[in-house]
């Protein structure tokens, strides 16, 4: 065995080891340097983390003055009332057109507008006012007012919920056919200006139809039939009525 060549190789091997632990305790020295050293990372991450409070702390210093400068804004022309400072009267239906009252138990001058809001539109109204040519889902708004602020928007819908009148006759009955009149009233919006009969026969549809008279024909005989008619008024409220008539 060639005890020189192991040898030789031993301390190569020994000198590359410490070379490389050399190179390593330098790496580790420049790593450590890059993380904790002047300007380092850590020196970094504390910079901006400073800066990045800076501008939060500066933000909210924005946001609270506009926030100031908008409630100051809001004080001066906002006007607090309580829930029920404005009063609505039921409305009264005549003729398929409403009215409706409105009042309050303040001070506050009222001002009225219907159907919308826009600052121009506003029209000042004293206490107890009536409201006239409203409609169906007509909206009333309301606000209060000292001259020089204004009060939330009250509103009142406009709404029937009534439905129509109805009565119904027969007449003309023959071996297999029948008349159906219909005397039928709405005292809130009328009755609808369009389908507003329906008429059936043992609870199928014949027809629908601005009539109020309608001719059953081809009724089969020796048995007892079902009448009806449904009438819509122009809020969309029905009323059904039938009569049963034995062939």
């Amino acid at each position: 065995m060639n005890f020189k060549y192991i040898k030789r190789n031993n301390g190569i091997t020994i000198i590359a080891l410490t070379v490389t632990i050399i190179v390593m305790l330098i790496l580790a020295s420049i790593s450590i340097n890059i993380v904790i050293g002047d300007g380092g990372l850590l020196d970094q991450m504390k910079d901006t983390s400073e800066r990045t409070d800076n501008v939060i702390n500066s933000d909210e210093s924005h946001l609270n003055v506009l926030y100031n400068e908008l409630d100051n804004s809001l004080s001066s022309s906002f006007l607090s009332t309580s829930s029920n400072a404005v009063i609505f009267g039921s409305p009264r239906w005549n003729d398929g057109k409403a009215s409706v009252s409105i009042s309050t138990n303040s001070d506050y001058e009222l001002q009225y507008q219907r159907n919308g809001l826009a600052s121009e539109n506003w029209q000042t109204i004293e206490s107890d006012t009536s409201i006239t040519d409203l409609q169906n889902n007509d909206i009333i708004y309301v606000r209060l007012t000292d001259g020089s602020k204004y009060s939330t928007n009250y509103n009142l819908t406009i709404e029937d919920k009534t439905p129509p009148i109805v009565n119904i006759t027969t007449s003309s009955k023959s071996t297999n056919s029948i008349i159906l009149t219909v005397t039928a009233s709405d005292n809130e919006s009328g009755l609808s200006t369009s389908n507003t009969y329906q008429y059936y026969l043992d609870g199928i549809l014949k027809t629908t139809s601005q009539s109020n008279i309608y001719t059953y024909t081809s009724i089969s005989t020796n048995a007892s039939h079902s009448f009806m008619v449904i009438v819509t008024d122009a809020a969309g409220n029905t009323t059904q009525k039938y009569i049963t008539v034995d062939f």
